[in-house]
């Protein structure tokens, strides 16, 4: 059987691929035959092989059929069920070999082996017969499209079951299972398709093997998954494309293309962003979120169902033809290109999926022959049914595929599963708003209406019913509802559709409507007692209550249905429309408050009712207001009637300023009588009496015996009285003999005075007073009672003034001025003056006047003014002098005055002039004084006591009238008050030092003048022209003279011709110098020659450590070898000039009086221009001077001046400085400019002396003298501009600065005339005093006065490209200028 069975298998699969690959034709009749009988014969025939013995027919056929079934694919599932498959398998298998345990175990293998390859040949044959009847076979689709169902059974298409001959395939007939069981049918979502692809960027980077690996962790398409080094630009999701140029695609590849290598070059391709991004991973469909800008879309030529683009919403069902429910998610987006089948999300079954969740359907396939119209033998048909939709199918267009096995029959057809009729369990009652209406008012909603899958409707006709409603069919499945009842409470709406009631359905709050005012009740009713006032109101009114009753008004509402509307939904508010509630405003609306099913609202009544001018009653009315509207056109009325009488409320129209009337004048007021709740007593009569009231003791006096009361029927009482005493009292009064004991019913009762009786008038009031200050007189005026009257009173009658004459004083009677000013004086009960009459005048007299009444005569009365106190701010002082000289007088005119400029008599006695220091008491001295008159002093001083700023005050008595500043210059200098002081010996070569002080005869410093004093010496062979005098800056004088030899000098100072002083000095020799004397001597050397400065204190301190004396002086021991070899000087030609200038100490008076400069080449007799050559020394400082400032100039030539007159006078002039500052002169080399170098023949010829100065006035601005300056640029600033071609020249000076005092402008800058004018001041022309030079606050300059204070040492020719910018005089100082201190004193 078994070979049988390879056999005919075997034709078989050979007559299928030659009939595949051959060009199909129709088969005849007997090819069909044969073809099926074979087949019917081969698989009806077919047996697994021989049952085991014992076993039945009926137990193997049940196994073979087992074994079939497990083979079938599953009609519902619409796959091959392999696991099935294999459990029926090995179910036969075990069966077989437990009914033969008698066989040996390799027998039971052998014949299993052979039933496998049976049945697996078997099947074979099976799948390609089923495969051949489904490319015959046939599909007729038998609907459209069907309605979609919870459940049911829909008949959808038919399959005419054929093989390849042609011929009908009788299932039933087959042996084996029926192929019946094979037939199934899909239905599937029709998609569109979009093909995505991504432009991938590429990069090529070099990589170093680290141990012969890349170590980056890698998928298997060799895409980066980690990167694990830091020197490589990668990132993850990059992929590996070739290395050294070689394509790889796989990780073995890539490890054969880097073996043996130690740096290979990597092409990496850009992982770039996912084609897409997705929003779940885990439903059935994918639905897109956004799409990169990377992303692009393509559209091949072969698709059929297309689409341009992908858009967010869409939901993805397959990528490259596979399911995305479990799709790996970067395996599916981040390739560079990918299939995309989608659903759009503009469609309905997309929008509906995303709504009601997961797309899944559980569907069966029912395949059974037509019951009607078949015949034996015809081709048989078969139906293909689906059953059983859970869930529900969503309505949409479908595609139906039926499949014999796994093989497609015929073509795929569409069917629409279109909507069902409407379902009341899935459709469903829609409305914007509460489920709640006032009654009566219709209730709008809408059904929406769903068939039994849960499709939305999208077409009207159902049937749709609803209780005490309307319905509307809108067309589109949708229906709108209108209901509506009247009675309040909740009512269950009742809805059916298409005769099925819909459960479930909502219940509507049915409450009251708006407010029916016809249906309103209002009460009024006692809180108290519960009494209703509504019975006893009169005819007239709706209520009557008594003023102090607790009420409350009650209202009921009702709608026009009649119900009752529920406290608190609605606005009831009351309207008083006049008063009668407690602290309740007419015309506000007051709100009711809710109570249960009413509003009430409670209140105190006091408001009484009023009496009208017609005398009626005036009831009060009450409005209510419901939701804004009046409930009743006509106000409700009540009458209110008073209560008690209550004192504290009734008053007396009277204002807080009480009742005012005349003497004998009758006056009126009312008494206003009122009940607890301030309402007015009108119903009855009351008494009313008045008393007077003392309010020192708070009782009531006297009752009034002159007055009348009347009643005015409205609760009040007019009451008439009159008086005659002017005066102020008060008053009370009370109701039925009951008085109040509070201050709030006394009242003030003031009786003013009757008209002015001018018999009764009264003037008093002093008659004298200072002028400035008033006289005042005081008038009473009274009416005929004797009341004074007020000025109210007189305003007919004015006062005045008349008749005012000069009786005495010193003006003219034309001049008199007098003020007067009349006033009322305020009036009060009990005041005697009504006005007051004031005069003043800033005159000192006396007057007359008359006080006149209107045309009459009051009285007459003289006034006196006298004068005030002095007055200091307007006194004033005349030729009070600026200087004076000491000793000498001086004459100042005083005016006296007071406030008023009247002049002050009798004070020349207390007239003085004081210092305003304490200490200088007594230095001014009062000569003598006349009094003029009219405050008119002439008084006469003379001051003692010299100052350049002298304080003094004028003082009369106390009172200081003027202060002023006077210099006082001292006289001339007498000898007997100077002082002159000086040692009784002396050193020969040193300065002697004589200190002198002039004064005057009142012992004043006198002022510096060098000309008052001289001097005359004699003895050491000294000349009176030796005598060196100079001032210092404690005022005096130093007189200075060097002796050169030893023994006395008898000197004579003079003042002014007379003897200061007559005095011997004795001269002390060389011999008697000690080392200290040495060294002391050899330092004064340093102003001889800078460069000795150095040496001369290294020196010094040789001769203390060697302990060089007068004596080794003397005996010529120091020459230049000693100099050098004992004392260290290491330049001989310094070592020989020293040793010469101490041996010219031995020749004392013979000795050189001056040295010249070592630099000198010749003697400088005559004068000498020598040019310092470059290179030399001399050229390079001069030269490193200028271009430190000006870098730009370049050098023409310098010339050195030698000579020896011009330095002779330079060193006398240095060694005078030098002495009165211990030797040092202050010498610096400073640059010297001026006016284009015109001067500078004529200062290169006699230095630089006062006669030759030619500095501009507008440049001298610290005073006469020549200016230098530290820095070129300032010099060349004063040299001025001159011709371009022409070559500038500036002096490079030695200058003895000595001590250098700063002095500011003398005028501002562009003040030419306040400058010239300074110039002309004596002081101006000279040194500061102390002083040598001067500098502004900048120190940019230095300013010499003295002749030959400066030697012209060179003269510098050079150009300039450009001129310097230099801003000079600079007030705030200059920032870039060299200053005095910044500059080296040696060349």
């Amino acid at each position: 059987g078994l070979e049988a069975a390879r056999k005919r298998a075997a034709e078989y699969g050979r007559g299928s691929q030659l009939r595949s690959a051959a060009p199909h034709r129709p088969p005849t009749p007997q090819d069909r035959r044969g073809m099926s009988s074979s087949m019917s014969q081969s698989l009806g025939r077919f047996q697994p092989g021989p049952p085991p013995s014992g076993a039945s027919r009926t137990s193997h056929s049940a196994s073979a059929t087992d074994t079939a079934a497990a083979a079938t694919p599953s009609v519902t599932g619409g796959a091959s069920s392999n696991s099935n498959k294999q459990s029926a398998s090995a179910s036969h298998a075990s069966s077989y070999r437990l009914e033969h345990r008698g066989v040996t175990s390799g027998e039971v293998d052998r014949l299993q082996g052979e039933l496998d390859a049976c049945q697996s040949r078997a099947e074979r044959a099976e799948d390609r017969l089923l495969r051949s009847m489904a490319y015959f076979s046939r599909v007729e689709a038998l609907t459209s499209d069907i309605s979609a169902h919870r459940a049911g059974r829909a008949l959808i298409a038919g399959v005419e079951s054929r093989n390849e001959l042609g011929q009908a395939a009788l299932w039933q007939e087959f042996e084996t299972m029926s192929p019946v069981q094979f037939l199934k049918a899909e239905l599937k979502t029709p998609t569109e398709t979009v093909y995505l692809e991504r432009s991938l960027g590429q990069f090529e980077c070099g990589v170093p093997l680290l141990n012969g690996s890349l170590n980056m962790k890698l998928l298997p398409d060799l895409t980066i998954n980690k990167v694990q080094r830091e020197d490589l630009e990668c990132q993850e999701g990059d992929r590996i494309i070739s290395v050294d140029g070689m394509p790889v695609s796989s990780i073995e590849e890539l490890r054969v293309s880097i073996m043996d290598k130690t740096e290979v070059t990597l092409v990496i391709e850009n992982g770039g962003m996912p084609l897409f991004t997705i929003h779940d991973a885990t439903t059935p469909y994918w639905e897109v979120t956004t799409v990169p800008d990377s992303t692009m879309t393509t559209v091949p030529a072969t698709s059929q169902s297309k689409r341009t683009q992908l858009n967010p919403g869409d939901l993805v069902l397959r990528i490259n033809d596979v399911a995305v429910s479990g799709l790996d998610t970067r395996k599916a987006l981040d390739a560079s290109h990918a299939k995309i089948s989608l659903l759009p999300a503009a469609s309905k079954l997309a929008q509906r999926i995303k709504a009601e969740g997961l797309m899944s359907f559980t569907t069966q396939v029912e395949v059974a022959p037509p019951k009607e119209g078949r015949k034996e033998g015809e081709d048989p048909r078969y139906n293909i049914i689906l059953t059983n939709f859970e869930p529900a199918m969503f309505a949409g267009t479908y595609v139906v595929s039926v499949f014999l096995g796994q093989y497609q029959v015929g073509e795929d057809f569409s069917l629409e599963i279109v909507e069902g009729p409407a379902d009341a369990r899935r459709s469903d009652v829609v409305r914007d708003g509460l489920w709640l209406t006032p009654a009566g008012q219709p209730l709008e909603f809408k059904i929406v209406a769903q068939d039994g899958a849960g499709n939305q409707k999208q077409k009207g006709g159902d049937q749709i019913a609803v209780a005490d409603a309307t319905v509307t069919d809108c067309g589109n499945g949708t229906y709108d509802v209108t209901w509506a009842r009247t009675t309040v409470g909740f009512h269950k709406i009742m809805i059916t559709i298409n005769g099925e009631v819909m459960q479930g359905t909502p219940e509507v709050d049915l409450v009251a409507s708006d407010v029916h005012v016809i249906s309103t009740e209002l009460d009024l009713i006692d809180v108290v007692s519960g009494m209703s006032y509504g019975s006893s109101g009169s005819s007239n009114t709706n209520f009557t209550v008594g003023a102090g009753a607790n009420a409350s008004i009650v209202v009921k509402l009702y709608d026009k249905y009649g119900n009752v509307r529920p406290g608190g939904k609605d606005s009831v508010k009351l309207i008083q429309l006049n008063p009668f509630f407690h602290k309740a405003g007419v015309g506000v609306e007051l709100p009711f408050q809710p109570k249960g099913q009413t509003y009430e609202f409670r209140g105190l009544v006091t408001h009484a009712s009023m009496r009208g001018g017609d005398d009626m009653l005036e009831y009060s009315l009450i409005g209510v207001l419901v939701n804004g509207s009046q409930i009743r056109e006509v106000p409700w009325s009540i009458d209110v009637q008073p209560g008690e009488v209550a004192i504290e409320n009734c008053i007396a129209t009277v204002t807080p300023a009480g009742i005012t009337a005349s003497a004998g004048q009758q006056f009126e007021f009312d008494v206003v009588v009122r009940d607890p709740w301030d309402n007015l007593r009108n119903h009855s009569k009351d008494t009313v009496e008045l008393y007077e009231y003392n309010p020192a003791t708070s009782s009531r006096g006297d009752r009034w015996g002159d007055y009348q009361v009347s009643a005015t029927g409205h609760g009040s009482y007019r009451i008439t009285a009159r008086h005659t005493l002017a005066r102020k009292t008060h008053f009370t009064f009370t109701v039925n003999g009951v008085s109040s004991p509070g201050q709030q019913h006394v009242y003030l009762l003031t009786i003013v005075p009757a008209d002015v009786s001018i018999s009764q008038c009264v003037v008093t009031g002093e008659l004298s007073a200072v002028v400035g200050q008033y006289v005042a007189l005081l008038i009473a005026l009274r009416d005929e009672f004797g009341n004074v009257c007020s000025p109210q009173q007189t305003s007919a009658s004015e006062i005045s003034v008349a008749n005012v004459r000069l009786i005495n004083g010193d003006i003219d009677p034309k001049e008199l001025q007098m003020i007067t000013r009349i006033s009322r004086v305020d009036f009060y009960p009990g005041i005697i003056y009504t006005h007051q009459v004031v005069l003043s005048t800033e005159q000192a007299v006396r007057v007359g006047i008359d006080l006149m009444l209107g045309g009459a005569k009051l009285q007459h009365a003289q006034v006196t003014f006298t004068p005030d106190e002095l007055d200091k701010e307007l006194s004033t002082v005349q030729d009070m002098p600026q200087k004076v000289v000491a000793g000498e007088s001086f004459t100042i005119k005083c005016f006296l005055v007071d406030q008023f400029r009247n002049g002050m008599t009798g004070l020349e006695p207390v007239i003085r002039v004081e210092p305003d220091d304490k200490g200088d008491s007594g230095t001014i001295i009062k000569v003598s004084g006349k009094d003029q008159g009219k405050g008119v002093y002439t008084i006469a001083f003379k001051a003692t006591k010299g100052s350049t700023s002298f304080h003094v005050s004028v003082k009369v008595g106390g009172a200081v009238i003027q202060r002023a500043t006077m210099k006082v210059s001292a006289a001339v200098a007498r000898a007997q008050k100077s002082e002159i002081e000086g040692a009784p010996e002396c050193r020969v070569h040193f300065p002697f030092f004589l200190h002198v002080m002039l004064r005057d005869e009142w012992g004043n410093v006198c002022p510096q003048d060098a000309s008052q004093l001289s001097v005359r010496l004699s003895g050491c062979s000294l000349k009176d022209t030796d005598a060196k005098i100079s001032t210092d800056r404690a005022g005096g004088y130093t007189v200075t003279f060097l002796p050169r030899a030893s023994g006395e000098v008898r000197f004579t100072v003079l003042v002014r011709g007379e003897v200061l002083a007559d005095r011997a000095v004795t001269v002390r020799s060389l011999a008697s110098w000690s080392k200290e004397d040495a060294a002391e001597w050899v330092q004064t050397l340093a102003h001889m020659e800078v460069q000795i400065k150095v040496l001369a204190r290294a020196l010094a301190q040789e001769f203390i450590r060697q302990n060089v004396t007068g004596a080794k002086i003397a005996g010529g021991l120091l020459d230049r070898g000693a100099l050098h070899f004992a004392f260290g000087i290491e330049d001989m030609d310094a070592a020989e000039r020293l040793a010469g200038i101490i041996a010219d100490l031995i020749k004392g008076a013979q000795a050189p009086s001056f040295y010249i400069p070592w630099a000198w080449t010749t003697g400088g007799k005559p004068q000498k221009m020598v040019e310092v050559q470059s290179g030399e020394m001399a050229h390079t400082l001069v030269m490193e001077r200028m271009k430190s400032s000006i870098p730009s100039a370049a050098i023409v030539s310098i010339y050195r001046v030698e000579d020896e007159a011009l330095f002779t006078k330079f060193f006398e002039h240095r060694q005078g400085v030098g002495f009165s500052r211990a030797s040092n002169s202050n010498e610096r080399y400073l640059w010297y400019g001026s006016d284009q170098g015109k001067n500078y023949d004529g200062i290169l010829q006699k230095g630089f002396v006062s006669s030759i100065n030619t500095t501009p006035t507008e440049r001298q601005v610290l005073g006469k003298g020549f200016y230098f300056a530290p820095d070129p640029r300032l010099a060349d600033f004063f040299n001025g501009d001159g011709p371009a071609s022409q070559d500038k020249k500036l002096i490079l000076a030695r200058v003895a600065c000595g001590a250098v005092a700063t002095k500011d402008a003398l005028a501002q800058q562009g003040d030419l005339g306040g400058l010239r004018e300074e110039l002309e001041k004596p002081e101006n022309s000279t040194p500061p005093v102390g002083s040598h030079s001067a500098t502004s606050r900048s120190r940019t300059e230095l300013v010499t006065f003295d002749d030959h204070a400066a030697y012209p040492e060179f003269v510098v020719s050079y150009r300039l490209p450009y001129p310097c910018e230099v801003t000079w005089p600079d007030p705030f100082g200059s920032s870039t200028l060299f200053k005095l201190e910044e500059v080296r004193q040696d060349l």
